[in-house]
């Protein structure tokens, strides 16, 4: 009996000293537990990281309304005006420079009867010089052919046109653009007690016109866009020598002076001012019916 209570009494203190053990010690990480038989740690719980910031987007560039539209239009206006260089259409293509040019018909000796238009040596001009040449018809020596070239006198003809002492406006001719017309076709004359007007058609896509007058005085021929001749629509002045030629001075040269618009059409411009010119210095011969009929 004795040995049955020494037995029970040391069961009874080995469960007591089991109850008495501490727990395993944690992990400094996150309360993950140790495990005794692995030589890796595993967590039993996650830190959650932390939230990240609201992106904030950038605002995005708004086309203002009719904008992109108003690039496509203007680009496909200017195609159909034919800004594209054409062999019969380079005055379309728009150089404006950003003043007023004066350009000077100067004569020359060499060929005979010719001169060049050309712009001062100090401004850089957007056009190459005119080289204007008179010739005589062989056939009708009383019709004379006025040719314009550009840049040089084997360059590219911009225009010519024939006129007669004595014959009509219809019977007169003007080539341009690779074609020629009667000259009653381009030029419509309307006289006038005060000033004289003349209307110049444009063969051009457009039908543009150009309209001179002469209502300044002193010889002067002025040129306008419109009909109303007002003087944001002027193009060009032809201004002719002011005061007859003196022994030691220098002689003054006829003169053209084109505005920034009127570049746009400075091949019509330098055809119709030397149509027009030797339209009205022409003397007037009365018609002699024919003493042979």
């Amino acid at each position: 009996m004795i040995i049955l209570n020494e037995i029970e009494s040391l069961k009874s203190e080995s469960s007591a000293s089991l109850y008495l053990l501490e727990p395993p010690p944690k992990h400094p990480l996150s309360g993950t537990i140790l495990s005794a038989n692995s030589s890796s740690v595993s967590l039993s719980q996650r830190t959650p990281l932390p939230p990240s910031p609201p992106q904030r987007s950038l605002p995005q560039p708004t086309t203002p309304p009719g904008h992109v539209h108003f690039f496509t239009l203007a680009f496909a206006a200017s195609t159909r005006q034919g800004l594209i260089d054409d062999s019969h259409n380079r005055y379309l293509e728009s150089k404006r420079p950003a003043t007023s040019i004066t350009y000077t018909f100067t004569p020359k000796v060499t060929p005979s009867n010719s001169m060049i238009l050309s712009a001062p040596t100090y401004t850089s001009a957007p056009q190459d010089p005119y080289y204007i040449s008179v010739n005589m018809n062989c056939f009708t020596p009383t019709s004379y052919i006025t040719t314009i070239c550009r840049g040089s006198w084997e360059g590219e003809t911009v225009g010519e046109f024939e006129m007669g002492l004595t014959v009509s406006k219809r019977q007169s001719t003007v080539y341009t653009r690779g074609r020629e017309y009667s000259l009653s076709d381009l030029l419509e004359t309307n006289f006038r007690l005060i000033k004289t007007t003349w209307s110049w058609n444009i063969m051009d896509e457009d039908r543009n016109v150009i309209h001179w007058d002469d209502s300044s005085g002193n010889g002067m021929l002025t040129c306008f866009s419109s009909k109303d001749r007002v003087r944001g629509d002027l193009l060009a002045k032809f201004i002719p020598p002011s005061h007859p030629r003196k022994h030691g001075k220098t002689p003054e040269f006829t003169r053209l002076e084109v505005l920034p618009l009127g570049h746009d059409f400075i091949d019509d411009i330098v055809i119709s001012s030397l149509v027009i010119e030797r339209w009205r210095t022409t003397p007037t011969i009365p018609h002699v019916s024919n003493p042979l009929t």
